[in-house]
């Protein structure tokens, strides 16, 4: 576990909500927030959690197990560093908080910001796009709903 951070972020990531679950040092549960899948609902979450922080965004460690998409894009852009792990390995986890294994939202939030206070080594720094990276995967993604429709 790292000194270095006051606030530990999972984020359960889903098609139309995302639920936030906020730990703090310690890892007791400081807040625990659901947001749209929508780009200014996204970056109003953003601002809530920079602001808790001073917007020193040193103090933050943010786990997901999605590390792509648009919510990953919108987090960076404020210039988080998130981490992502394995879904299997997240499942892992949740038999920490029960051994019933039912999936739900605010649990799995709260099992990923657990799993990244203590077990840091489980996940992968979710690489830093370039603005082009940006655009071209914002591009294929808007692409890929077009022909969906």
């Amino acid at each position: 576990m790292s000194e270095n951070f006051t606030c530990f972020v999972g984020i359960d990531w889903g098609r139309k909500f995302h639920q936030f679950c906020v730990l703090d040092h310690d890892g007791q549960v400081v807040a625990q927030r659901t947001c749209q899948h929508l780009a200014e609902p996204i970056r109003q979450m953003a601002l809530w959690r920079l602001q808790r922080v001073d917007h020193q965004v040193e103090q933050l460690k943010i786990g997901l197990e999605v590390p792509t998409g648009p919510l990953v894009l919108a987090l960076q852009s404020f210039g988080l560093t998130l981490w992502s792990i394995n879904p299997k390995q997240s499942s892992r986890f949740r038999d920490r908080f029960s051994v019933a294994g039912a999936k739900d939202d605010r649990r799995d939030a709260q099992v990923i910001a657990s799993a990244l206070r203590t077990d840091q080594h489980a996940f992968r720094e979710a690489p830093a796009l370039t603005k082009e990276q940006r655009t071209m995967r914002s591009l294929v993604h808007c692409r890929g709903r077009l022909i969906r429709q």
